[in-house]
């Protein structure tokens, strides 16, 4: 099982376009992430990319949602692109929809 904690702070930090404006540009003294450091935060730092790989984690339905993350999440650019291109990316743009979806169930 992942550290479900650190999962949800991943998961609230990749919907939150205003945090990402704020953290990921740099823009924040004091606090730093990007992108890269986020998804390294959900998926490796909590274990949740094994426990997938393992089977059922969150229930059909999110764990479903998360592969299709991790998916969107590998196939758009890394920190080589602006912030201003990567947000503009449809498939950004899904990843946010997805994690605060799959945050807010695991919320309940």
């Amino acid at each position: 099982m992942p550290y479900t904690d650190l999962v949800m702070d991943a998961l609230a930090e990749l919907a939150d376009p205003a945090y990402q404006e704020r953290v990921w540009t740099g823009r924040s003294p004091g606090e730093m992430s990007s992108f890269v450091e986020c998804l390294e935060f959900l998926f490796d730092d909590s274990g949740l990319a094994v426990a997938l790989d393992r089977g059922a984690v969150f229930g059909p339905e999110i764990d479903a949602q998360l592969r299709t993350l991790a998916e969107l999440a590998r196939q758009i650019g890394r920190d080589t692109e602006p912030f201003e291109r990567l947000a503009a990316d449809p498939r950004f743009i899904e990843c946010r929809r997805i994690a605060g979806a799959v945050h807010a169930r695991l919320s309940t």
